[in-house]
């Protein structure tokens, strides 16, 4: 069953919580895992062309791709993150725009990251989002997605004090490792974590990436 109403629930949420969520993540310490498998990301990616941050937030990791080297350009769904994308990076290009219909041409990008980004799309919607996903991406290029995982939807509504209706969806790592195979991208590496209980994780953490097919 269909739910097109999550996006007018997402982008409502993170507009409330924009700058207190910008001050959150200011005091998180960098994760090391995350840092490795950015960089391996950056590695593929650097100089070869533009990639897209699908949901880039306030757009800490779209800027930390492009102290690696790498073109990037970051979308989100709230235009309150957008509004403080720019600001806290004024060198980068950040716009408003949705996974599920992305304002851009077929195979425009060498690169696509997804970054705690799928996970407020439903089950049911993930599918035409990982499409998506792919329709922007080069033949051959590199997809990186990161989300909680084994776990039951969390349904928070409030966050730091201010009320949300935002959805937490933790897919299996396998069936979304199939979902890629299903739309022509073959998975070259999956991590699964343990949760950082210092970063205010309850759930463990995959990293999956892979490659669109030539």
């Amino acid at each position: 069953m269909s739910d097109q109403d999550f996006l007018g629930r997402t982008r409502s949420s993170y507009d409330a919580i924009a700058d207190e969520y910008a001050a959150w993540i200011r005091e998180l310490k960098d994760s090391p895992w995350d840092t490795a498998v950015l960089g391996a990301f950056a590695e593929r990616v650097a100089g070869r062309g533009p990639v897209l941050d699908a949901g880039c937030g306030e757009g800490r990791i779209a800027a930390h791709l492009a102290a690696l080297g790498v073109d990037v350009w970051g979308i989100d769904l709230s235009p309150a993150m957008v509004a403080n994308a720019r600001t806290g990076h004024p060198h980068l290009r950040f716009d408003v725009g949705s996974i599920t219909a992305l304002p851009f041409e077929d195979e425009q990008y060498v690169g696509v990251l997804a970054w705690y980004s799928l996970i407020h799309v439903p089950p049911a919607e993930l599918p035409g989002a990982v499409a998506e996903l792919v329709r922007v991406l080069q033949p051959g290029g590199c997809l990186l997605v990161a989300f909680q995982t084994d776990a039951e939807t969390f349904r928070p509504t409030e966050l730091r004090g201010i009320p949300v209706a935002l959805e937490f969806h933790r897919p299996d790592v396998t069936a979304f490792a199939a979902l890629l195979g299903e739309h022509g991208v073959d998975v070259d590496a999956t991590t699964v974590r343990a949760p950082d209980a210092d970063a205010g994780e309850s759930t463990r953490q995959a990293y999956v990436l892979a490659r669109k097919h030539t």
